[in-house]
């Protein structure tokens, strides 16, 4: 269980850095995705 609480600590985290990432730059914004998607499957695989 520890783990899984450390997987959802980093996604927080991810979540509070991609809110800045202004929405105006496209390449930011598809990397602001890829980003997101590459925390939530870290956290499954933990």
């Amino acid at each position: 269980m520890p783990i899984y609480l450390k997987g959802k600590e980093i996604e927080k985290v991810v979540r509070e850095l991609l809110a800045l990432i202004p929405d105006e730059n496209e390449y930011l914004t598809d990397t602001k995705g890829m980003i997101q998607t590459d925390a939530y499957l870290l956290k499954a695989k933990l």
